[in-house]
């Protein structure tokens, strides 16, 4: 017996516990000073936070930077053409060079707000960061829908709003064991949980579904072995004359009730059962006994008939072991 399964797919469930924190990328703003600047190339990862100081010293080339607020030195550099570049933080340039040029005296402020990194989620080999990525909000639900509508376009799973509303449904979008190994991963457990990771996933397939002992072919010999000579009286000869000590019962037949009157079986009544008609044979010196059907079903290589049992049939030996005579 068979049964097909069908295919699976791997998914998995996020929620939402409370609000993400969103990037913020570091800024430098609110220049004021002389003559006339602009501030560019901005690292936005920049991790200084307060007033800053730009400050020309007394060889016209030297600039000084200063966090105002911490009273921290923050390096010097040289000016050139008209500008001043302070290695991965910004480059301040004098907007009316060459007329304009870097002189002592010349200072500039400015504000600076550091870079706050945002949480992330990792759905297999892309990482998406709140903020840039996925809007957060101070509504866990509609953060999940946010999540939903950006995941759903990945290439290799879609998303959907689950239920508790602030949950998300991941699913692959390939059946089978692929879909387990997709990676499902936050940088903050305890504000996006990962409730069940990647998992289910399976190919279509075929059970095979063996009940009870597995089926002997047709042509199937049923044979007892003893550990000691018997007597041939009584395990040999045709089935009808030893069933009351040795018979192959008839239990059904194609899921029937077997029936000694049905024309199709050589079956007959034993007692309050039915029986299987054929003979018994005794072997190996008086200790096997095999029985042979009366069906002769086919004829192998050497000429010989071949006795099968009946097809789809369940059938049971009963052996009547002997009384033990007082001495």
């Amino acid at each position: 017996m068979s049964e097909d399964i069908d295919a699976n797919y791997a998914s998995g469930v996020i929620a939402v516990v409370s609000q993400p924190q969103a990037q913020i990328l570091a800024t430098i703003d609110s220049l004021n000073g002389s003559p006339a600047a602009s501030i560019g190339n901005i690292n936005t990862r920049h991790l200084q936070n307060g007033s800053l100081l730009l400050a020309i010293d007394t060889d016209d080339v030297t600039a000084r930077l200063q966090n105002t607020d911490t009273g921290a030195l923050l390096g010097s550099a040289q000016t050139s053409n008209g500008s001043v570049t302070f290695p991965n933080f910004f480059t301040l340039s004098l907007e009316d060079y060459p007329d304009e040029n870097f002189s002592n005296g010349n200072s500039w402020t400015m504000a600076a707000t550091p870079y706050t990194a945002g949480d992330t989620l990792t759905v297999g080999s892309i990482t998406y960061v709140f903020g840039p990525d996925i809007d957060s909000n101070s509504n866990n639900d509609i953060t999940a829908s946010n999540i939903a509508s950006v995941v759903t376009n990945h290439p290799d799973v879609s998303a959907v709003v689950g239920d508790p509303t602030d949950t998300v449904i991941i699913t692959a979008d390939e059946a089978g064991y692929s879909g387990n190994n997709i990676l499902l991963s936050s940088s903050n457990d305890e504000i996006i949980e990962i409730i069940t990771p990647m998992s289910g996933g399976a190919p279509a397939d075929i059970e095979v579904i063996i009940n009870g002992r597995r089926d002997e072919p047709r042509n199937a010999v049923i044979q007892i072995n003893f550990n000691e000579a018997v007597n041939p009286l009584t395990v040999s000869g045709k089935a009808e004359d030893v069933y009351s000590y040795l018979a192959v019962k008839c239990l059904g037949i194609s899921g029937e009730v077997c029936d000694s009157t049905n024309l199709d079986y050589d079956l007959f009544d034993c007692g309050d059962d039915v029986c299987l008609n054929g003979r018994f044979v005794l072997s190996n010196q008086y200790r096997t006994v095999e029985f042979f059907s009366n069906d002769n079903c086919e004829v192998n290589s050497c000429g010989e008939q071949i006795y099968c049992l009946p097809g789809d049939s369940e059938l049971r030996v009963d052996l009547q072991a002997a009384r033990l005579w007082h001495c």
